[in-house]
């Protein structure tokens, strides 16, 4: 989420009006963008997966679910990273926002603690965050040696989510895109 300090740093400095200002389409410019945070996302959560590999010798399972759950999360952290980069006006908006609002998500959704020893409401309450589906999905990877099929349905919340806020991002980001190139 940080990532979005970025793009709201690019939209200040102007670069965002020229790179506008040139013949590529708008769709063109806004999949760039994605495009680069999802990758972001991605590398970061190859590191995340190989340094447990090597430092660790974290067995982590199926490496296709595993591969499978860290697309979907990565898709879910960009749609997330584009939305804030157009609700916040400057970079420091992003970077004081984005890591309390990371952590509490973290928490409530169970990557502190095994939400199996909360109580139901804070099970239901967790799972309104990604972050409780995708902790989901590893244990059932990395505890039950789960498959892509077991996970399925994690998968699929997890698309959802990242739908959800891609095409709200997407539409914000259009719309601030083109505001600020007027401007």
């Amino acid at each position: 989420m940080a990532a979005a300090a970025g793009i709201v740093e690019t939209r200040r400095g102007g670069v965002t009006r020229r790179v506008l200002s040139t013949p590529l389409r708008t769709s063109t410019i806004l999949l760039g963008v994605a495009l680069g945070r999802l990758a972001i996302a991605l590398v970061q959560g190859a590191v995340i997966v190989l340094a447990g590999v090597v430092l660790f010798r974290i067995d982590w399972g199926d490496p296709v679910a595993v591969a499978a759950l860290l697309v979907a999360f990565a898709l879910v952290s960009t749609g997330a990273a584009l939305l804030v980069a157009t609700l916040a006006r400057t970079p420091e908006q992003t970077l004081a926002v984005t890591p309390p609002l990371g952590i509490a998500m973290g928490m409530l959704g169970g990557c502190m603690w095994p939400l199996s020893i909360v109580g139901a409401p804070m099970r239901v309450l967790g799972h309104v965050f990604p972050h409780a589906w995708a902790m989901d999905a590893f244990v059932a990877i990395v505890g039950r040696h789960a498959g892509v099929g077991a996970i399925s349905r994690q998968l699929l919340v997890l698309a959802g989510f990242a739908a959800v806020l891609l095409v709200l991002a997407t539409a914000r980001l259009r719309r601030v895109l083109l505001s600020g190139a007027a401007a």
